[in-house]
């Protein structure tokens, strides 16, 4: 099955903001395995643009699963980003950065009639970082991503580590399941 997490394309009535780490709640990962793919609608020319796989830990606080480098420089239109390698889990939602610098409202934004978006002030957007976020509700970006699922069974996270069924644990103890 093809993995597909966050929101449609499009032109929308604004754009996202700088310097700050914005997830998409709209559309949660269907499946478990490797977001490839990232599309995007950059409404201003944007540079200092990441992209980033997040979980809820509790309450409003997320935590970065996966995420890329700095991708560079886009033009105005719709971007495609592909060759990528982002572990995902079911649930798991698509999230950006940009930096001040990066451009006034870099990607596509409505700001009512979907599921929201989760903001926090500065980057969180390397593997591991974690903050608490506040809620756009009824926002959406022009954000998503697609890729494929896991090689079959169960997927998820043994003590901090994604794994799913067919990785080998030969003689590794498993003494925590996080989330189970």
């Amino acid at each position: 099955m093809a993995i597909d997490v966050g929101g449609d394309l499009g032109v929308r009535a604004g754009g996202s903001y700088t310097d700050e780490t914005t997830i998409v709640l709209d559309n949660p990962a269907n499946a478990s395995g490797t977001i490839d793919t990232i599309n995007f609608q950059v409404r201003e020319d944007v540079t200092n643009i990441r992209f980033g796989i997040f979980y809820l830990v509790s309450g409003t606080d997320y935590k970065c699963r996966s995420s890329t480098p700095d991708q560079g420089a886009f033009l105005a239109g719709v971007r495609q980003i592909t060759g990528l390698s982002l572990a995902i889990v079911t649930g798991d939602f698509i999230g950006t950065y940009t930096t001040y610098s990066s451009g006034v409202n870099p990607i596509e934004r409505d700001g009512s009639g979907f599921a929201g978006t989760m903001y926090s002030s500065g980057e969180h957007i390397d593997v591991d970082d974690q903050a608490t976020y506040g809620l756009n509700a009824g926002d959406i970006l022009s954000l998503n991503g697609t890729g494929t699922e896991s090689g079959g069974g169960w997927a998820g996270e043994f003590g901090g580590v994604l794994a799913d069924a067919t990785d080998g644990f030969d003689g590794v103890a498993i003494d925590e399941l996080d989330g189970v």
